[in-house]
């Protein structure tokens, strides 16, 4: 099975903090036999 990761993370897109969740949560998912094939990453909020 493969699925797409998408990571909700204002700090992470303002470059704030260190992105620690693209590498970690891909390889517990692929444990269960769930290939990430992409992973994205938004913010909290989207200012208009």
């Amino acid at each position: 099975m493969n699925s797409k990761l998408l990571i909700v993370d204002s700090e992470t897109t303002l470059v704030l903090s260190v992105d620690t969740n693209s590498c970690y949560v891909p390889r517990k998912i692929e444990r269960i036999g769930i290939e990430v094939k992409r992973t994205s990453i938004i913010p909290d909020e989207i200012k208009i």
